[in-house]
């Protein structure tokens, strides 16, 4: 079942229910850190084949500098791929809440029990510019409108819904985890 207006896909077979949102593609974004890129491995290919053909002396800081240029440019071209082919999964069912980040066919999930998912909330939490993190949610690596406590842990998820797609969303998860009695919720509280 997938609303016409909906960017996520919302599934229920029987006593399983699945949400899955794309990331939002920021197009200018994506073509900025593609030409950024394509000019920063160019560079370092270059100053790498240097120092591979002896030209340039390999002394601990020119080292150091490869070593931190190696590791930036794989994490921008995660973020780039992020940007591109990311995705949000969400899976519940009477044995507890799967939550996952996926590129593609690779990602990270969370499993989670009943009694550990609490307080499913809509909260619109701006970045804090002292948090080395807050550069992700930017990204849109993290961050969100709708939260979810599992555990120790608080999940922030669809950074890439409209408005009215996560007032939709929350409805749908609030009746999901009622029909799955998830009783400990607190009725998912609304702000």
């Amino acid at each position: 079942m997938k609303p016409q207006s909906h960017n996520y896909e919302f599934h229920q077979e029987g006593g399983r229910y699945s949400v899955v949102m794309p990331v939002r593609r920021r197009w200018s974004m994506i073509v900025v850190i593609t030409l950024w890129l394509v000019g920063w491995l160019s560079g370092v290919g270059i100053g790498t084949g240097l120092w591979v053909r002896g030209t340039a002396t390999a002394d601990p800081f020119l080292l150091g500098w490869f070593a931190f240029a190696y590791v930036f440019s794989a994490l921008v071209v995660v973020c780039l791929l992020w940007s591109l082919f990311g995705r949000e999964i969400v899976e519940l069912d009477s044995t507890g809440l799967r939550f996952g980040r996926a590129i593609g066919p690779v990602g990270r999930t969370w499993r989670f029990g009943t009694n550990e998912v609490l307080n499913l909330r809509k909260s619109y939490a701006l970045p804090r510019f002292w948090d080395p993190w807050s550069g992700l949610v930017f990204l849109g690596l993290a961050g969100g409108p709708l939260a979810l406590d599992c555990g120790k842990k608080t999940f922030r998820f669809g950074r890439g819904l409209e408005d009215v797609q996560v007032d939709s969303l929350f409805d749908q998860l609030q009746n999901a985890f009622q029909r799955l009695g998830f009783g400990h919720l607190g009725g998912c509280a609304r702000p």
